[in-house]
């Protein structure tokens, strides 16, 4: 490709390969669908990592060996929860050393 065609392509709104159609154009048009493909993928990463409030209900059960109605840092490491070992402070709303489903759903809200 000569330096013309380089200058031109780069510098204006035509092209020999797309009649009408710019560069710039092209490149706008490709900007959009890449935040267009980033949301889609977004959602589908969102809706694929929530979980149902059922779902959350028998993990907390699972979870809480000594019945108490929530999940101690003890207990979610013995149960390898990573989510909630790693989250743990944000669930535990009000500071009382274990997290219960009301707290999970709050913050997953």
């Amino acid at each position: 490709m000569d330096n013309q065609l380089c200058y031109h392509l780069i510098h204006t709104n035509n092209t020999t390969a797309h009649p009408g159609r710019g560069i710039k154009r092209i490149m706008k048009s490709r900007s959009i669908l890449k935040i267009l493909i980033s949301i889609a993928l977004c959602s589908l990463t969102t809706t694929s990592n929530a979980f149902t409030n059922e779902q959350i209900i028998n993990r907390v059960k699972e979870l809480d060996t000594n019945k108490d109605g929530g999940v101690s840092m003890a207990e979610a490491e013995a149960g390898n929860a990573l989510r909630i070992i790693h989250n743990f402070d944000k669930l535990d709303a009000n500071k009382d050393g274990k997290v219960t489903v009301e707290e999970i759903e709050a913050v997953n809200k």
